[in-house]
């Protein structure tokens, strides 16, 4: 089930689309604008989106510097991994619980 979750994530993240999602498109259809609202907010969002795109490893789904396919692939793979991890480990503790 492992194998074919990351087979699954890194074919199926390449037609993954560019376009931006719904809360991207709601606040460019309320303000006219594709940029967040200037508030204290706002501020902070940016101020920590800054630091995360510079400590990211795969920012905005693909390497630095690089759109090459094999970023996007990687970051499903990625994605997939650390659903099963939450998976598991939920299904863990709800075990535990019920088998008391």
């Amino acid at each position: 089930m492992f194998i074919l979750t990351i087979i699954i994530a890194s074919i199926f993240s390449l037609f993954a689309s560019e376009q931006p999602d719904g809360l991207e498109w709601s606040v460019f259809k309320i303000i006219g604008e594709e940029k967040e609202p200037t508030s204290l907010i706002a501020t902070v969002h940016h101020f920590l989106g800054t630091i995360q795109e510079k400590i990211s490893f795969l920012p905005d789904y693909n390497f630095h510097n690089n759109q090459s396919k094999l970023g996007t692939s990687i970051s499903g793979i990625i994605g997939s991994i650390i659903t099963i991890i939450f998976a598991a480990i939920l299904g863990i503790l709800t075990n535990r619980k019920t088998n008391r």
